[in-house]
């Protein structure tokens, strides 16, 4: 796999490309992303990932993220965005176009693997659309609105990018694909764009490793010492039918996904309590007895009925 190292810290500049080197990839390094920029403008071969340090001088992580995909083939490579600070603006780098993002040191191996699975999905073509089972985990901070509205913004921006890091390696590290980041918000998809033997069973356990990520955050961050109001994290697990592809208008396009699992999983994840996972009927039904759950209980969702929830006991 052919890589570009883009990070002004000269030792993690050169301890990263004698990793990937040892492991086979094919790696150009850079000190500044202007460089890089030039390079990607000169016509060279481009990379297949390009590992972007968050922090640099006169352009950051952030700007040339954005700078790579404004170019005509920007949206060709993985760009994996790394980090010496642990949820640094991570939601502003996946909003700007980034695949991923870890925090220094990061295993070469695992960044590799991700890095691939990154490549081959941005491979796959996703024009139109299709029609195609999958699991919908949406994930929402409860009492974030009387929180943020106590509170200086870019404090407030920093702990959404605290969790919201957590939600993105949980899923990514389960198979899952990120749709959306709404805020205090998040949606991933199992089993689309790319196919999942078991995409109940991973976004369950995704589910399961960003509660116990959240818990730890919610426990130890120094951002939220002294600062109260946020009471956890509420998740819908659905599973069924949806309709997939590039929805929008010319030029505004994203890939996502439409149909009545979405909207269930919303509304589920509307009635959990903090720190709960509820799994609705059908996401229940592929998954019994692969994790741990609790008692099912009648629970009245808008626009659906009264439907039978189970919280996961795992997590």
């Amino acid at each position: 796999m052919r890589f570009w190292v883009v990070d002004d810290d000269a030792v993690y500049r050169r301890t990263t490309e004698q990793a990937l080197r040892a492991r086979g990839c094919e790696v150009q390094v850079f000190a500044e992303a202007s460089a890089c920029v030039v390079a990607l403008s000169d016509g060279a071969a481009w990379p297949e990932a390009i590992l972007v340090d968050s922090v640099m001088p006169v352009i950051d992580g952030l700007r040339l993220t954005a700078m790579i995909r404004a170019l005509p083939r920007g949206a060709e490579p993985v760009i994996w965005v790394v980090s010496a600070e642990p949820g640094r603006t991570a939601q502003q780098h996946l909003d700007a176009g980034a695949d991923g993002f870890s925090p220094k040191p990061f295993d070469v191996q695992e960044m590799i693997v991700r890095c691939a699975t990154a490549a081959a999905r941005r491979a796959r073509p996703l024009e139109g659309t299709t029609r195609v089972e999958a699991a919908v985990l949406f994930a929402d901070l409860r009492g974030f609105t009387s929180f943020s509205n106590r509170h200086d913004p870019e404090t407030v921006v920093d702990i959404l990018s605290g969790i919201t890091t957590g939600f993105v390696q949980a899923v990514e590290e389960t198979g899952g694909w990120i749709d959306k980041i709404l805020g205090d918000g998040v949606i991933a998809l199992f089993g689309v764009p790319r196919p999942h033997p078991q995409p109940v069973l991973a976004a369950a356990r995704a589910a399961c490793n960003f509660q116990r990520a959240s818990r730890e955050f919610f426990r130890s961050s120094v951002l939220l010492a002294g600062r109260k109001g946020l009471e956890g994290v509420g998740c819908g697990l659905t599973h069924g039918e949806v309709v997939a592809g590039r929805m929008g208008p010319p030029g505004r396009q994203i890939y996502t996904a439409i149909g009545s699992p979405m909207n269930l999983a919303a509304r589920i994840q509307g009635v959990a309590a903090a720190g709960e996972t509820l799994l609705g009927p059908a996401a229940f039904e592929r998954l019994a007895g692969r994790l741990p759950c609790g008692p099912s209980r009648q629970t009245e969702i808008k626009g659906f009925g009264t439907i039978t929830v189970r919280p996961l006991a795992a997590g």
